[in-house]
């Protein structure tokens, strides 16, 4: 059924795939994630905060996933999990971070002016050559862009796909 709703047979692949992250009742939110034998295909749940991190130069070293309205306190080395590798024991510092997520429709209303056109293309051009790393932005052999998890999410994943996997055995 998924599928039919996302493909045509005119356009029979499409570059996106939309995947429930939470379900919302009475102004609460459940994490809910789906779990593949594809690493990859494993998403990312709950309502979370998305944290650009940079060093000392302003250049962003990495992205970090946080549970939605976690303190970061870039003040002390903080401590991160890098999923690729979650047995290692990884800390920022002398870092800063800004968190990119923007609300911008709540409740079926805006809650701000959406950007124009032109300030959504000077926001990427600044991105490109001021943030991200051209190692980053190369077409062959780029270098990965890192997606770190603060401890507080990683656990939280980690306990879903726990009681996903005594749910289904």
């Amino acid at each position: 059924m998924g599928e039919r709703l996302i493909t045509a047979k005119s356009e029979p692949v499409f570059g996106a795939v939309y995947k429930l992250a939470a379900v919302g009742e009475n102004g609460n939110f459940s994490p809910r994630i789906k779990v593949s034998e594809n690493v990859e295909k494993i998403t990312n749940p709950g309502l979370k905060d998305l944290y650009r991190v940079y060093d000392q130069d302003g250049h962003a070293v990495a992205d970090m996933l946080a549970v939605c309205g976690e303190t970061i306190d870039m003040e002390q080395p903080f401590r991160y999990v890098d999923p690729q590798k979650p047995w290692k024991n990884r800390n920022f510092e002398g870092c800063t971070v800004k968190n990119l997520r923007r609300l911008y429709v709540q409740d079926g209303k805006r809650t701000q002016e959406l950007p124009t056109l032109g300030e959504i293309r000077n926001y990427v051009k600044a991105q490109l050559n001021d943030e991200i790393w051209e190692e980053e932005q190369r077409f062959e052999n780029p270098h990965r862009h890192y997606l770190d998890m603060t401890p507080d999410y990683y656990e939280m994943k980690m306990e879903l796909l726990s009681e996903t996997r005594k749910q289904h055995g």
